[in-house]
């Protein structure tokens, strides 16, 4: 009743009790509690969410990044038989992404999840686009998604914590990334070095200190004799044969075999004396009997020779046979006009009679196509001067020109974007970007208006045709180095790779006027060159010409590029070329000189593709597509 009585009071006088108000507290809190909790399930679903997200980016990044990686080393390295190898690449891509993304506890379907594209430059707004499903591919899209309506599967949504508490059980849940492989703005740098054809002739010992074997040399001659047919020579054949002269009078004929110090003599009838006669002197020999045959040797160069033959009714006659160049052209034909621009049969039989190397190999006062590769190789190599070099097989020159095709062919197929330019040294240095010729079998090349180019077979074509000593001998090579950058400077594309690769066979022997090996304020050798990382150098050098190389060197990696380098032969600087590649990130490749022009040409197609396929590390696209 005093309850009763209390309340009747209360509502009476319009107050509200104490107890009333705790009550009205208490469901307040109770509101307010849940809604804690339902922002604390929410936050902690959230953050799973977040979490899980997160494992699921990071795994298409990765997994993103493998696959583009994974293109060209399945196009360099699919197994023989492969009709398709872009087919073939895309496959292993697929399977590397997917297996990545496992590693990292993500599923991704490498069928539906994985795409591919192709991302290139486009030069009137500069910038770069992928176009989506074409081929061949240098970019890839990997998706990692938790959408599936079956949450127990790997893709299945997302099941939070807490759902409930916010009304829904699920979350659905994608990443993605992109990948590209990074074009390449390349700078091939070639040597047209008149020792470029070193290998196919017999060098003076002062201009090759090793050289191949001289059965190899041969062999090489032999390919450019045969490459050069059909050519004017009369009837000399690739064997160098000696001069015969012969002559018949009142019936009796008698032949000399001229071989420099040693004659071989024939007659019909008997001889009874030979006379060997030289520039000054001479030396006789007396025979009785019947002799008609005999090999004679004297002290000097024999000039003419001559006999005391026996009539066949009794008496002498004396006949003179004369080592003359009259009778070498008549012997062998060459009646008529030498066949090249430059040089002619009289300069071809002093260099028979006279060249230090023929004579070292038993070829002095030979005439023979043998003799003929050494003359045109040693005297008159230019173009200017034997034209016809430039689509004849000379080496190390033509292994070259094999590898620089396989190189333009490389990077048709890979179709990354690259972009190609080529320089030339010698004496002199240029960038190569016209071939105009007046022979209508070679193709008319120009690129000038962009010397590097994705026109790959105007590229290949502009060496295709070229020839060791094209334009002059020696070697500079800093100033083919200086113009490989230069062509990068003026030409590459922005967010390109730049790349030279500088190959020789040779040392460097020249620069340019003005030039000096003198080297750059804060230059460290136990900086650039320490290549076991004990703070020491392993390689300097106080040659100026090298040290010019290595200027023009390393003022290319200052501006970020990359240099790869390839040596022919022996008698090429390694040690500068291994230091120039260690300065500029890249491969150094030797091809030793000890090779056959077969085992070169191979080696020299594999370092080339060695370098194509060396391509940047792939790269992460941006969400704005950068």
């Amino acid at each position: 009743m005093r309850n009763l009585r209390h309340l009747v009071n209360s509502e009476s006088t319009g107050h509200v009790s104490d107890d009333s108000r705790q009550g009205s507290v208490l469901i307040l809190t109770c509101l307010c509690l849940m809604g804690l909790l339902a922002a604390a399930a929410l936050s902690v679903d959230v953050g799973y969410i977040q979490v899980q997200k997160s494992r699921m980016q990071n795994a298409v990044d990765a997994a993103a990044l493998a696959a583009a990686q994974e293109i060209t080393n399945a196009v360099r390295n699919a197994p023989a038989g492969t009709t398709d190898p872009t087919a073939y690449a895309l496959g292993q891509a697929r399977t590397t992404a997917a297996y990545v993304a496992g590693l990292g506890g993500i599923y991704v379907d490498p069928n539906a999840d994985v795409t591919f594209g192709q991302r290139q430059y486009n030069a009137s707004t500069k910038t770069w686009a992928t176009t989506w499903n074409k081929s061949p591919a240098n970019t890839v899209k990997v998706i990692a998604r938790r959408t599936g309506t079956d949450a127990t599967k790997q893709d299945g949504k997302l099941k939070l914590f807490f759902g409930g508490a916010i009304g829904t059980t699920f979350a659905n849940v994608k990443t993605e990334a992109t990948a590209f492989v990074q074009a390449r703005d390349i700078a091939v740098v070639h040597d047209f070095s008149r020792s470029m054809n070193f290998d196919s002739h017999f060098p003076l010992n002062s201009e090759q200190t090793t050289r191949m074997a001289d059965s190899q040399v041969v062999a090489n001659m032999q390919l450019l004799w045969n490459d050069l047919q059909p050519v004017s020579a009369g009837n000399m054949t690739f064997t160098p044969q000696y001069l015969t002269v012969s002559n018949t009078a009142n019936g009796a004929t008698t032949t000399c075999k001229f071989m420099y110090t040693s004659c071989y003599v024939t007659t019909t009838t008997s001889f009874s004396k030979i006379v060997l006669n030289y520039s000054s002197g001479s030396t006789t020999f007396n025979y009785t009997g019947t002799t008609k045959t005999a090999t004679v040797t004297g002290t000097k160069d024999v000039t003419s020779v001559t006999v005391t033959t026996n009539k066949s009714g009794g008496g002498t006659q004396t006949q003179t046979l004369t080592d003359s160049d009259a009778n070498v052209l008549s012997a062998f034909s060459l009646t008529g006009s030498y066949p090249y621009p430059d040089g002619s049969w009289s300069e071809f039989i002093t260099h028979c009679r006279s060249d230090e190397q023929m004579i070292a190999r038993g070829y002095r006062e030979s005439y023979g196509g043998l003799c003929m590769v050494n003359y045109i190789l040693r005297s008159n190599s230019s173009y200017s001067q034997t034209p016809a070099l430039s689509t004849a097989r000379h080496y190390p020159f033509s292994a070259i020109k094999s590898g620089h095709s396989q190189l333009c062919s490389f990077l048709q197929t890979l179709s990354f974007d690259d972009r190609l330019g080529m320089v030339s040294y010698d004496t002199n240095h240029r960038i190569e970007t016209i071939l105009n010729s007046s022979d209508p079998t070679v193709p008319s090349v120009n690129i000038s208006s962009n010397p590097l180019s994705d026109n790959f077979t105007a590229v290949n074509n502009l060496m295709k045709y070229k020839q060791a000593n094209y334009y002059s001998p020696s070697t500079n090579m800093g100033g083919g180095l200086g113009d490989g950058t230069k062509l990068l400077d003026n030409y590459s594309r922005a967010g390109t790779q730049p790349t030279i690769l500088l190959m020789t066979d040779g040392n460097s022997n020249v620069m340019d006027s003005g030039a000096s090996g003198t080297l750059p304020t804060g230059w460290d050798w136990n900086v650039l060159f320490d290549f076991d990382g004990d703070g020491v150098k392993d390689y300097s050098t106080s040659d100026s010409q090298a040290r010019y190389v290595l200027k023009q060197a390393k003022a290319a990696v200052d501006k970020g590029y990359v240099i790869h380098t390839i040596c022919v032969g022996a008698d090429a600087d390694t040690d500068l070329l291994k230091a120039v590649a260690w300065m500029g990130g890249g491969l150094a490749i030797v091809v030793p000189a000890t090779s056959s022009s077969a085992e070169m040409e191979a080696q020299l197609l594999v370092a080339f593709q060695q370098i194509a396929s060396m391509v940047p590390p792939a790269k992460l696209l941006n969400n704005d597509g950068t």
